[in-house]
């Protein structure tokens, strides 16, 4: 365990919420990334999100709604190579993107409560995951037990 790293010990590379029975290699982004990938589990993408993750992958959606949530986004069907969007997702995932057009809402998602839950299952400590959320530590241990609660129920 690292120093700083306030997960409970236990297995190795498992996190204290390990009950999320959402495997990472079912949404990984590249079709045959699932080779020699730790599996991780997070969160089921709540529905105004999973347009984003079967195309991004988690790690990736996650880090698009880090820096787009809450914005109005205009997605190309065919990108020139100098918008933002492409120099983070790329322009084969911007032309997918937009082939989803009409799945996307208007704005893009926060989502603070789902990525809090999927930063947890990457091993980010509470402390900087209400950094990455702009919320407070409170607010973001609220989203984890409410995540843990849902995966355990039947």
């Amino acid at each position: 365990m690292r120093a700083g790293d306030n997960r409970r010990p236990g297995k190795e590379g498992q996190s204290r919420h390990a009950a999320h029975a959402f495997p990472v290699s079912q949404f990984r982004s590249g079709g045959d990334a699932r080779v020699n990938l730790p599996v991780r589990s997070f969160p089921k993408p709540p529905a105004q999100v999973e347009p984003y993750v079967a195309v991004l992958g988690i790690d990736l959606t996650v880090e698009f709604l880090l820096k787009f949530g809450g914005a109005e986004l205009y997605v190309p069907e065919n990108p020139k190579g100098s918008g933002r969007l492409e120099a983070l997702i790329g322009a084969g995932k911007v032309q997918a993107l937009a082939k989803r057009d009409y799945l996307l809402p208007r704005r893009v998602p926060l989502a603070n409560p789902w990525l809090s839950a999927c930063l947890h299952a990457m091993g980010y400590p509470v402390a900087e995951i209400a950094r990455k959320v702009r919320a407070s530590e409170s607010t973001v241990r609220t989203h984890l037990q409410r995540y843990s609660a849902r995966s355990s129920t039947p």
